[in-house]
């Protein structure tokens, strides 16, 4: 896009983002192969998926756009909390996670933060009153804040994952029926949020429409020393009709949503009939032996 040439490459590609999660994919390559964590190709696939997904919300042009559009601010959120926290929970091997959580403070606060009535409130609870548009103005025009609160809302997000794509069998608790029920008052909770955006007849974000709001939240991608007015950005509050961008925005959440979730109910499903059938030929397997048994003792 023309518009971003505006913006310096350290801006657009953020390289301590990017050196920050080779850190992070360094150690769990170092720790898989030392210790005895050993995760298979699809574990490691999923895990830098997962990280690359990050890194295209925090630190890719994305989050730029997003600064400029609520439409691609809504797909950011879709990408960081929706699509990136399974991917990365399905990466990491079991040995890997269990020491971590057989630490005596994180023995004791883990299983209440993993409480999934306590996630379900948590994360939808908090990704609405984000979108509350006072405290989100605040949010995107507070440069300590805005961090602050979008790191907050990516831990919610895989706290709220975890129920769902526990790496931990003996984590794992809920049973199949119940992690449906669980998607679906996901999905439920998160409806009214995206409602309000998607049917308002009229703006709700000084962010994107307001000059000076929209000015100091774009100053949160500028390079130091760098003002809004040193940027060459002729008519940019108007790249798209407002409402329509915040209509579009709603849009896009829930559809992403309903897919991201369509998909885990899916493989839930699946993985339900393969026990259930794995279960059943177990029980067939051990009638058949005792039957065995006591044809051989009848002959006996």
């Amino acid at each position: 896009m023309e518009i971003l040439q505006n913006f310096s490459f350290t801006t657009l590609w953020n390289p301590d983002i990017i050196a920050i999660l080779a850190v992070i994919a360094a150690i769990y390559f170092y720790v898989n192969k030392k210790g005895n964590h050993k995760a298979s190709v699809k574990q490691k696939s999923f895990f830098i998926i997962g990280l690359t997904l990050i890194y295209i919300g925090f630190g890719s042009p994305v989050d730029v756009l997003a600064h400029l559009l609520f439409s691609v601010h809504m797909l950011q959120m879709s990408i960081l909390f929706m699509v990136a926290p399974p991917f990365i929970l399905k990466g990491l091997p079991a040995s890997m996670v269990r020491p971590v959580l057989k630490q005596r403070l994180v023995k004791k606060v883990f299983p209440i933060l993993t409480n999934p009535l306590i996630t379900l409130i948590f994360f939808n609870g908090l990704f609405s009153i984000y979108h509350i548009p006072l405290v989100f103005d605040t949010v995107m025009t507070n440069y300590t804040l805005h961090p602050i609160f979008h790191g907050t809302l990516l831990v919610a997000a895989f706290l709220m994952w975890w129920p769902i794509v526990c790496p931990v069998p003996e984590y794992d608790k809920l049973s199949e029926l119940k992690k449906l029920g669980y998607i679906f008052a996901d999905g439920v909770l998160l409806t009214p949020a995206c409602a309000l955006i998607i049917f308002s007849k009229f703006t709700m974000y000084g962010t994107y429409t307001d000059p000076q709001t929209f000015a100091t939240a774009l100053g949160y991608c500028l390079p130091a020393g760098v003002s809004f007015s040193d940027l060459n950005l002729p008519g940019l509050v108007q790249l798209m009709d407002p409402l329509e961008d915040q209509q579009l925005g709603g849009v896009l959440m829930k559809v992403i949503q309903e897919v991201v979730y369509g998909t885990a109910i899916g493989y839930i499903f699946i993985s339900w009939v393969r026990n259930e059938r794995a279960n059943a030929e177990k029980n067939d397997a051990e009638l058949a032996r005792k039957y065995a048994l006591a044809m051989e003792a009848t002959k006996q």
